[in-house]
């Protein structure tokens, strides 16, 4: 089980955070689509951040912003250390977040029990 992250961590998470989901949206590649920045978790020693993001569209869709996000990495890392006084600027990794998906999979198999339930009759 790992440790839950320092106030300062936290505190850098959320900067890098904003920084990237101003540095994305301002990003121009028509590959990119609809992208959220859900959530960043910097290493302890603030070297390495990864960038959780949450693309919308078909699976073809969401690997063509996957890739476009990798593209960008150099240009998005290079926002965070201008905008950033540290002593060393995080290396940018990007990952998906699943969570969103996650939770909408959850909800539509929540939703096809209940119509099971309501088709059966079942009461609660």
């Amino acid at each position: 089980m790992s440790k839950s992250p320092t106030p300062r961590i936290r505190k850098v998470n959320g900067l890098v955070q904003e920084i990237v989901a101003e540095a994305v949206a301002e990003l121009i590649d028509p590959e990119l689509g609809f992208v959220t920045i859900t959530g960043v978790d910097c290493s302890p020693d603030l070297r390495k951040a990864v960038v959780y993001f949450s693309p919308l569209g078909t699976a073809e869709e969401r690997k063509a912003s996957g890739d476009a996000l990798e593209r960008a990495t150099k240009r998005v890392q290079a926002e965070v250390a201008r905008q950033v006084r540290m002593k060393f600027t995080p290396v940018i990794e990007f990952a998906v977040d699943t969570a969103v998906e996650n939770g909408m999979r959850i909800t539509r198999i929540l939703g096809e029990i209940e119509t099971e339930e309501s088709d059966q009759g079942v009461t609660q």
